[in-house]
C-alpha cells in the first residue's frame, strides 16, 4: 500500500498540468473564460518534455470553444516543439 501511494504522488508530480487541462475541457461549453484560465496555469506546470502534448490537448480545447487565434497560436508553438525534437 505504502508503495503504490509513492507511485500514485510521483504519477501526479510528473503530470500536474493534466488536471488543470481536465477541468479546463470539463468546463469550456459553460465558462469559456475559467477554461483559458485552467490552460493558462497548466501551461506553468508543463515541463519542457510534457510541452507537445500540453500543446495538442490545449488546442483541441481552444477549438471547441471556437478560440481560433488561441488555437492557431498554440499550433505554431506545436510544430516548433515537435520540429526540435525532429518527431
Amino acid at each position: 500500500m505504502f508503495f503504490s501511494l509513492i507511485y500514485f504522488c510521483n504519477a501526479q508530480n510528473g503530470k500536474s498540468y493534466a488536471v488543470f487541462l481536465d477541468s479546463a475541457n470539463a468546463i469550456k461549453y459553460k465558462d469559456d473564460k475559467k477554461a483559458d484560465l485552467y490552460i493558462q496555469k497548466a501551461m506553468k506546470l508543463a515541463s519542457d518534455k510534457d510541452l507537445g502534448d500540453f500543446y495538442l490537448k490545449a488546442i483541441q480545447i481552444y477549438i471547441d470553444i471556437n478560440h481560433f487565434d488561441e488555437a492557431l497560436e498554440f499550433c505554431t508553438k506545436a510544430h516548433d516543439v515537435f520540429t526540435e525534437k525532429k518527431i
